[in-house]
């Protein structure tokens, strides 16, 4: 038996004890004194989308789908390439290459509007899981041009 840890971006998404608008010291605290019997006192068992859990049998193989250009393109144009996260405008053609398209629940063959969100290079790879976006050549040009810090082109 391995002890289950409450997902960060799940802390977020449901905003759990107003998560996001507590500094970094409590948001740790909050995470680490997760406790599923007080969740669940609070989020009814029966209110859960049970169909959203898929086990070994069912799940898909995590792989971008065929269309997966297309609706990251759309899903940046709807958004006006403007990051999610810091509110930086990458709407001009050469910044445009900044701008990511970031699958939410790290399943990146569920392209759900719910599950995407758009986010510059800087703060795509400060998500869970995704350091590997700095071995990526224009996260250091990105870092380079904004001294690792959200600003106006």
């Amino acid at each position: 038996v391995e002890p289950l840890n409450v997902c960060i971006n799940c802390l977020k998404k449901i905003n759990y004890k107003k998560y996001t608008s507590h500094p970094r010291r409590i948001q740790k605290g909050i995470y680490q004194a997760f406790d599923l019997d007080e969740y669940f006192s609070h989020y009814k068992i029966a209110k859960l989308n049970k169909g959203n859990f898929r086990d070994a049998n069912s799940a898909p193989i995590n792989m971008y789908s065929k269309d997966f250009k297309l609706t990251s393109k759309e899903t940046r144009a709807k958004k006006s390439y403007k990051c999610e996260e810091c509110g930086i405008n990458m709407s001009e053609k050469k910044h445009q290459k900044y701008c990511h398209t970031h699958h939410v629940d790290g399943d990146k063959s569920n392209n759900s509007s719910s599950n995407l969100q758009v986010l510059c290079i800087g703060c795509h790879a400060k998500q869970p899981v995704h350091k590997h976006v700095k071995n990526n050549p224009d996260y250091r040009k990105f870092m380079a041009r904004t001294n690792g810090s959200a600003f106006r082109w």
